[in-house]
């Protein structure tokens, strides 16, 4: 310890006053960017007296700055936090995600949920360049706008390593390995925290608004709303064999739909529909294998257990989006009345299907949650067993927005709501956590004939909505970000141990060092990074 205070507060202090310090610490480190990148190859090829350096690159490093004219000086109250692993295997297994993991990837103008694994190809162990360029959704941690953000290096290895997977209370999943480091806020910013430090009640990112760029596709359909009201009550009320289409409606209440749909089948598709009456319900049916296999390309799915989302409609305009959702919910949607605001929920045996419902809202600024649900079968099954498994989708309150006002009142079929209530609780939500309680102003009202403060009422629940923050909170750049960004903050309900995957995988993202997971929660890129490449030669460093 004398040693070090004297080679530090004594020694490289006094130099430092000069602007000579010979030797920058390469534990804290650091040099203005664009002033170093013009030394960069001089730094890489690093062979002074024609010697490969292999150590001392900080003092190196240094002496380049020195001989250039620039002062290097010592920041007395600088702290340096780093991660040091204990042993060789956590130095080598750190942190990734499992093949099947899906991310958003954006490629060629396109945009789909892919495996991460599915970037490698044959790819061999450790660093590797992208084949082309593919972008992933990220966030800005400053502003918390989202973005398209390139990739720039892949990562895979082999792992013993366990397996965690963090389940929100909106549902969404993430699996990731036992060190990958996950963002969370605290009171000034996102920090890291791996797997294995998260408990149940942190809040974690995830998308609010899923921003991506509109690409129409019509599949053959001369009026684009259509095709969305159509898409909507398909997956919500229709199926498909070998050789015809279905959809059924209620017999009570639903015969104006049936003929609807049935004119929408007719004119856009060029197929003669009929529509039927059952026992209990009214059935659109075409037989047209022209049809069916139009079903087919837009990849909606055949039958209630594998209907899905596809990929494209996330392309989609807001408009369409909305006419979609609007149908699916008249289609298979129940709504109650709440104290504040309305309920709305649907079903499906298709998680694929109300995870793409979950993400889709997110295209209109909507957090929605969902759930599985064990349920006793009320008929005989074909497999035999007594329970079956649904996905259940709710989106509680109201909205932030006219459109969305608009979609929330059309559903909910009349029931009147004041504006002032319609807030979607989830996506319009701060954890208490993350407020400074010293900077929370306090209105004195009257409660249960008691005077109290409204601001400490407030602060003692795990989170609370936006206009309240904005209403009672002083100045916070972060928390009006948070608020106006493009991010949710989602409780972590649970964290489940499974085992470890042989092959990991990670990437490396320019600027934000984040990424979008398939079901919408962001999480950090690894902590190895390729910080540049300079005439086909990799820079290596942490990136903490």
């Amino acid at each position: 310890e004398l040693h070090n205070y004297g080679a530090f507060m004594i020694g490289r202090k006094s130099l430092g006053g000069l602007g000579i310090m010979n030797c920058a610490s390469g534990i804290g480190i650091g040099f203005r960017k664009s002033t170093f990148m013009d030394f960069a190859k001089e730094y890489l090829d690093k062979r002074p007296f024609g010697f490969d350096c292999k150590f001392g690159e900080d003092r190196y490093m240094t002496n380049i700055m020195l001989k250039n004219r620039y002062k290097v000086i010592m920041i007395e109250d600088a702290i340096a936090h780093t991660f040091v692993p204990e042993t060789l295997s956590m130095f080598v297994k750190q942190q990734c995600l499992p093949f099947d993991e899906k991310i958003w990837a954006k490629s060629e103008g396109r945009v789909s949920k892919i495996k991460i694994g599915d970037l490698f190809g044959n790819k061999k162990l450790g660093w590797n360049n992208p084949d082309k360029k593919v972008y992933v959704y990220t966030f800005d941690k400053i502003t918390m706008k989202s973005s398209w953000k390139k990739i720039i290096g892949l990562l895979k290895k082999e792992s013993d390593e366990l397996m965690y997977e963090i389940k929100l209370r909106n549902g969404r999943t993430i699996k990731v390995s036992k060190n990958h480091p996950m963002l969370v806020p605290n009171k000034k910013e996102f920090i890291k925290k791996s797997a294995s430090e998260l408990k149940e009640g942190d809040f974690i990112p995830c998308i609010k608004n899923f921003n991506i760029e509109e690409n129409k596709e019509l599949y053959g359909f001369k009026n684009y709303l259509e095709l969305a009201e159509f898409i909507g009550f398909y997956l919500a009320e229709g199926c498909t064999d070998i050789q015809s289409i279905r959809l059924a409606f209620n017999y009570k209440t639903e015969h104006h739909i049936a003929k609807n749909i049935q004119r929408i089948i007719n004119t856009n598709m060029g197929a003669n529909s009929k529509i039927v009456k059952q026992t209990s319900c009214w059935v659109v049916r075409c037989y047209s294998k022209k049809g069916v296999e139009l079903i087919k390309n837009m990849n909606l799915g055949s039958n209630a257990h594998n209907k899905k989302i596809p990929d494209w409609i996330f392309e989609q305009s807001d408009e369409f989006i909305i006419k979609l959702l609007e149908s699916y919910f008249i289609g298979d949607g129940h709504f109650r009345r709440r104290k504040i605001g309305v309920e709305m929920t649907a079903s499906s045996v298709s998680k694929e299907l109300i995870q793409g419902i979950s993400l889709l809202f997110s295209k209109i600024g909507i957090i929605a949650h969902y759930r599985k649900s064990i349920e006793k079968s009320s008929f005989k099954r074909k497999d035999g067993a007594e329970n079956y498994t649904r996905y259940i989708i709710r989106i509680s309150g109201g909205f932030s927005n006219s459109k969305t006002i608009n979609l929330f009142q059309k559903l909910t079929k009349g029931i009147k709501l004041k504006p002032k209530k319609l807030q979607n609780s989830a996506s319009n939500s701060i954890p208490t956590s993350i407020i400074d309680r010293s900077k929370w102003k306090k209105t004195i009202i009257k409660a249960n004939g008691k005077e109290c403060f409204y601001g400490e009422r407030d602060l003692s629940a795990k989170a609370i909505s936006y206009h309240i923050v904005k209403n009672h909170s002083i100045d916070n750049k972060y928390l009006d970000n948070i608020r106006n960004g493009d991010i949710a903050l989602s409780e972590i309900k649970s964290i489940k141990i499974l085992p470890s995957e042989k092959y990991l995988y990670d990437i490396e993202v320019e600027d934000n060092h984040n990424f979008a997971s398939g079901d919408g929660i962001f999480t950090n890129n690894c902590r190895w990074k390729i910080s540049g490449i300079i005439e086909g030669i990799h820079v290596l460093t942490f990136s903490w």
